[in-house]
């Protein structure tokens, strides 16, 4: 399992055991600022560099001002410069520094920097705060946040997450199981807005209180079968026909209704768009099916909460944070499985409200 920290760039609050991976290059204290913080781990800043091409009939470079290369320079564990990836002239590049600036508000408002670590060969920097946590119908609930910059993707992100990240994985899996995230784009606002979402973080104390009330109710609110059922159907809906697949039927019909009647190439689409029809109503339904089967087991471990909505959005939450999938980098980046839970968490305070 690759860690993907660059040299021994990962730092944690010293009083933490060492991590998976056993690397160490310092430890914070408590009430140390991010930016003091990225100071001691070493700055990585990059530039946007024009990029150029050969041409060969004018036998000269062409500048190119529709895009840029954004270039990392030397640091420790790699002492040449390195290209980060390409982007628009309309990526506005936040730097490390900038970044770590912004968050020097959130120990101000009394959180602590948990941990640190630049990865990606010095392009990515993600910084992870403990924001106290809480007990909820018998369970530790951790309150982490963590912000994080990659230079070259698509947008920086701030997000509230149960996972202490410490390397390349846990962050992937601190962003899958986030259950509230900010984006910010890399365009020109990035900036302003990089600012207004801190002040938004330094205020979560008061969102904290009510996901606590949220999640309690949640115990206390029994489910029956249409209740049950409106949750399944809110989180994995059940796709509708595919237009097109209408379509070809509807010509089925006006030629006497024999698929015989039709092309070669449109039978062949028809068959084509029913298979991924079916794939996809079986994969809600397998979804469906395993947390009915995570519903049952939970009843079984915690009696005091059997069938409850409490049971349920642990077996939601469940599944989305551990099921496998073809790619979980790309689920987490378009939000897959954030959007199950969250279409499941809205329904199940509905159905908490209606008690």
């Amino acid at each position: 399992m690759s860690h993907g920290i660059t040299g021994d760039s990962f730092w944690q609050l010293g009083e933490r055991g060492p991590a998976w991976h056993h690397i160490q290059g310092g430890i914070f204290v408590p009430g140390e600022m991010p930016s003091v913080a990225l100071r001691k781990m070493g700055e990585h800043e990059v530039e946007r560099a024009p990029l150029a091409a050969w041409s060969e009939a004018g036998q000269e470079w062409v500048p190119i001002t529709s895009d840029f290369a954004l270039l990392r320079g030397p640091i420790a564990s790699d002492p040449s410069r390195k290209s980060l990836g390409v982007v628009t002239a309309d990526y506005t590049v936040v730097q490390h520094a900038e970044l770590a600036g912004s968050l020097d508000a959130l120990v101000h408002a009394g959180w602590q920097l948990e941990t640190a670590a630049i990865l990606h060969d010095g392009g990515q920097l993600f910084m992870t705060f403990n924001a106290d946590g809480y007990v909820v119908n018998g369970d530790d609930i951790e309150n982490y946040w963590a912000a994080s910059v990659r230079h070259a993707h698509t947008a920086l992100n701030i997000v509230n997450t149960p996972v202490r990240m410490v390397c390349a994985n846990t962050f992937n899996l601190g962003m899958q199981r986030a259950t509230e995230r900010i984006s910010i784009p890399h365009f020109r606002t990035a900036h302003e807005e990089l600012g207004w979402a801190v002040d938004v973080l330094a205020q979560a104390h008061a969102r904290d209180e009510q996901v606590q009330e949220e999640l309690t109710a949640l115990g206390q609110t029994p489910m029956d079968v249409d209740s049950y059922t409106s949750v399944l159907d809110a989180a994995y809906p059940l796709p509708r026909p595919i237009r097109r697949m209408q379509a070809i039927q509807q010509r089925v019909t006006d030629l006497g209704g024999s698929f015989e009647a039709l092309e070669v190439d449109t039978l062949a689409e028809y068959t084509r768009l029913q298979e991924s029809h079916e794939a996809k109503l079986a994969l809600q339904q397998r979804l469906r099916d395993a947390v009915g089967e995570r519903v049952v087991s939970f009843n079984d471990s915690r009696p005091q909460y059997a069938d409850t909505a409490w049971s349920v959005w642990n077996s939601i939450s469940e599944i989305e944070s551990h099921r496998r999938g073809k790619s979980v980098g790309t689920q987490v980046l378009f939000g897959e499985r954030g959007e199950v839970m969250a279409r499941g968490y809205k329904q199940l305070l509905k159905v908490a409200a209606a008690r």
